[in-house]
């Protein structure tokens, strides 16, 4: 009998190769620029082979990566919101005329949408946020829990609508 095959595993060079320039659109459209999204993507790279040396071997790999990727990008905004501060005026664009809107209803909508999000169970919450603030993608999701694409559609599909009926019960 012949031996069983199995896949051959990727090595981290071939890994780099195949989701580096996904890591760095990804960074480059939280960052805008393209020298700290190169820097940020070669910092995922190396925070993941550090903390997980096999990681790159696993299906989970790449979900992995994004998420570092992803806060790594956060992190570089958080900085620069503590140091950088740009005048309106310099920046070319259009600003809404906010004078004729009541600050309160952009207050209560967000109270709605936050009774909404404690409405829901734990798990179904942290999926929604993952996926509508987290920036995880379907796939994402779907290798972080260890199912299909399928049943990580229908389960957004089922936490929105039974997030839409918790929004809609909180009284405005």
């Amino acid at each position: 009998m012949d031996a069983p095959t199995t896949a051959p595993v990727p090595t981290f060079d071939a890994f780099y190769q195949a989701h580096s320039p996904l890591i760095y659109r990804r960074a480059y459209a939280l960052l805008g620029q393209r020298e700290e999204a190169e820097d940020v993507t070669q910092e995922a790279f190396v925070k993941l082979f550090r903390t997980y040396p096999r990681l790159h071997e696993s299906p989970r790999g790449y979900a992995c990566l994004y998420r570092i990727a992803t806060n790594a990008a956060l992190d570089v905004l958080r900085r620069r919101r503590c140091v950088a501060f740009h005048s309106l005026d310099a920046l070319e664009v259009d600003v809404p005329d906010t004078t004729q809107r009541d600050p309160q209803d952009d207050y209560e909508l967000d109270e709605r949408v936050l009774h909404a999000l404690q409405a829901l169970p734990e798990e179904k919450r942290q999926v929604l946020l993952l996926y509508r603030l987290g920036g995880y993608s379907i796939a994402d999701i779907a290798a972080h829990y260890g199912r299909s694409r399928r049943w990580a559609t229908v389960y957004l599909h089922r936490i929105g609508r039974a997030f839409q009926q918790h929004y809609q019960a909180v009284q405005p």
